[in-house]
């Protein structure tokens, strides 16, 4: 059975797979669940849908609509329905996007607003990695911004940077090693697979390393054809070098 999360991220596939944008709540024009705008084609995601907002702390900031700042929304919206926790989490999510300059620069005024002792931030230091690892937090997806391997069409080339979560070896039909892994790269999980034409000279890969690997996007997974180490060298696969080492008598 789907929980809500695998509930949204379908109902965002098969939105964007109509052609319809999904795009980030909005503290003036986003409704308790999803809303369809039909002029512009998109469907903006609700505010009962961001992760830390209920629907008792979303109806007061709906019906004293609209704000003009950040600070607009602290003095007009109950404390009890706006507190720190569903501020964080409309800043983080791009409800405050229209009415700031990024999200850092939002966050530190509400600190300051609230007289909170958390430390302020870099406001230039925001960037599209933050954008989505504030999105993935809230909303669990990313949809300002999108990492890398969601960027690339199926069947395109990869070629990047990608650490292993997890590495699972298994035979295939013909009793071969084949490689099943779990990857990330800009804080996405990427299911990836390394057949064993390609496995059996990658056998040094482990998990928690960071690698170069080449292949292609099949689907939504990587079909894994080749991995370097950080300085583009081969790794090592230990067992093999432990077996040619000379032999003394």
């Amino acid at each position: 059975m789907e929980d809500d999360e695998a509930k949204k991220s379908r109902y965002v596939e098969e939105a964007q797979d109509l052609g319809l944008k999904v795009v980030v709540p909005s503290i003036n024009e986003s409704d308790f669940d999803f809303k369809a705008i039909a002029t512009k084609k998109e469907i903006i995601y609700g505010l009962c849908s961001i992760k830390g907002v209920s629907k008792a702390s979303a109806a007061p900031i709906i019906e004293n609509r609209p704000y003009t700042s950040i600070e607009d929304a602290v003095e007009r919206v109950p404390k009890k329905s706006f507190n720190k926790r569903v501020g964080m989490a409309l800043i983080k999510s791009g409800g405050f996007d229209k009415l700031g300059k990024n999200r850092i620069d939002t966050v530190n005024r509400f600190h300051i607003i609230r007289k909170d002792k958390d430390d302020l931030e870099e406001v230039d230091s925001y960037d599209r990695l933050i954008a989505m690892g504030y999105e993935r937090e809230t909303l669990g997806m990313c949809l300002s911004a999108k990492s890398y391997f969601s960027r690339l069409k199926d069947n395109a080339t990869v070629n990047n940077t990608f650490v292993v979560e997890a590495l699972n070896v298994r035979n295939d039909r013909n009793g071969r090693a084949m490689a099943h892994m779990t990857l990330s790269c800009e804080g996405e999980k990427i299911k990836a697979l390394m057949f064993s034409s390609s496995y059996k000279k990658h056998k040094f890969l482990e998990k928690g390393q960071t690698y170069i690997m080449k292949g292609k996007k099949s689907e939504n997974s990587f079909i894994v054809n080749n991995a370097d180490m950080l300085d583009g060298s081969k790794g090592i696969d230990v067992v093999t070098a432990f077996m040619n080492q000379p032999v003394s008598i």
